[in-house]
């Protein structure tokens, strides 16, 4: 058999074709072999030499969706803005990255497994939370924000963006999810950290009307 010339290919391929299928029916309901001929193309033999089984690819599929999520915070890298416009802008890119056609980030049903929730919580607090921080300490040096417990306050941003408000895990009505935004707005202001208006409340109503369609 001849040797794939473009592993990279195969690999991103059969991710893609998980994440479609863990979307649509979730994932403990998903075979590899329903995988395989989702990608079309490839072997048995080929999925394993990039997948030792169905738990590593559920594994490779979260794992990708966080490295786009926290790529989308690196990418905000102009020094002449105010940190907490930057921030701001990091969460309006990543709210609409989420709901672009094909992302990993669009992942939705995925989040209704145990690993991907707590997966969620880990690189909230580990990853997302640190790349904050390093952002809000910027703001207290530009004068953009006023945050006295900086690590703590990252990290209950991200739990609440990625948990509380996240309408993939807890379903609520258009009211309800607006005001929950507010809620953490006030939250935010109350710790010296005037982050979200009214470009930040729109995206988040943006992101949850596409995860109704």
């Amino acid at each position: 058999m001849a040797r794939n010339k473009y592993p990279e290919r195969t690999r991103k391929a059969i991710l893609e074709s998980a994440a479609k299928l863990f979307t649509f029916r979730g994932w403990e309901n998903v075979t590899i072999q329903e995988v395989i001929d989702d990608v079309g193309g490839i072997t048995r033999g080929a999925f394993y030499h990039h997948f030792k089984s169905k738990a590593d690819l559920i594994d490779a599929v979260t794992e990708e969706y966080f490295s786009e999520n926290k790529s989308v915070l690196n990418q905000i890298t102009d020094t002449k803005t105010k940190a907490v416009d930057r921030l701001r802008q990091g969460i309006i890119l990543s709210l609409k990255k989420q709901t672009e056609k094909g992302a990993m980030t669009n992942i939705p049903s995925v989040v209704n497994s145990p690993e991907f929730i707590f997966r969620i919580v880990h690189d909230s607090i580990e990853v997302t939370a640190t790349e904050v921080s390093r952002l809000i300490e910027e703001g207290n040096k530009d004068g953009s924000c006023q945050v006295e417990n900086i690590k703590e306050v990252s990290e209950m941003m991200m739990l609440l963006f990625n948990i509380w408000s996240n309408p993939n895990i807890i379903h609520v009505s258009q009211t309800d999810y607006r005001s929950k935004i507010r809620f953490i707005d006030q939250l935010l202001k109350t710790s010296g950290l005037p982050l979200i208006d009214e470009s930040v409340i729109d995206a988040f109503m943006a992101y949850y009307e596409e995860t109704k369609k």
